[in-house]
């Protein structure tokens, strides 16, 4: 239908008071779903407990009875979701998707994906050290010409960590170290190649000013 909730990412999940949970994700290129401890309701991907990325290879895809907040309507409402490839085609009540998988998401909520509008997530070397934190380069105070895109590490654990959380868009990229530290990508969280997780390879340039700088370069004689 074109509308703006229909567009973007979803996320489902249960109500933090229930002891069943189940959460799906589902982003560009694919669709990812993770199960607690809930017997199977509908169709779902698995594999030893790990939410599976699947870039097309189910057609399409029915949440069903979902308690649905689109963050542009006042009040949530119960309904359905259609999904092909990764995209929302229809948001409405008695969606009809014959022969495609469904999930009973009856009792559960019903989201917008999280959107991540500034962080350093896949370029601070997560459970690696020091020799993965590549959000800052502490040898010039204006380096504007670096680039998140060329840092990104799509095996982060913690984009794993951020999907399961909801979070399906984010703008990640270099820290406060520099007056002009280069420029953040916008990304999604699914992916094991950089190119396809890209939505923006230049989305921002960091600037920082004040005390981050001021302390980084103060024994380089650069500050004051």
């Amino acid at each position: 239908t074109g509308s703006r909730e229909e567009k973007r990412s979803v996320v489902l999940m249960k109500t933090a008071s229930s002891s069943k949970k189940l959460t799906a994700i589902i982003a560009r290129g694919g669709a990812f779903l993770q199960r607690r401890g809930v017997a199977a309701r509908g169709r779902a991907w698995y594999n030893g407990g790990i939410p599976q990325i699947l870039h097309g290879r189910e057609p399409a895809m029915l949440i069903r009875n979902a308690t649905i907040y689109t963050a542009v309507a006042p009040e949530p409402f119960v309904g359905d979701v259609r999904v092909c490839n990764g995209k929302i085609l229809a948001v409405g009540p008695n969606l009809e998707a014959p022969g495609e998988p469904v999930v009973d998401a009856t009792g559960l909520n019903l989201y917008p994906g999280f959107v991540e509008a500034h962080g350093h997530i896949g370029l601070d070397g997560y459970g690696v050290g020091f020799e993965g934190k590549d959000y800052n380069e502490m040898n010039d105070p204006l380096v504007p010409q670096l680039r998140a895109i060329d840092g990104i590490e799509p095996r982060d654990p913690a984009l794993l960590q951020a999907a399961q959380g909801g979070v399906t868009t984010l703008c990640t990229g270099p820290g406060s170290a520099n007056v002009l530290g280069g420029t953040f990508a916008a990304i999604k969280t699914v992916g094991i190649r950089v190119d396809d997780m890209l939505l923006k390879a230049d989305a921002a340039m960091k600037c920082a000013f004040g005390e981050n700088p001021k302390r980084c370069y103060r024994e380089k004689g650069i500050s004051t």
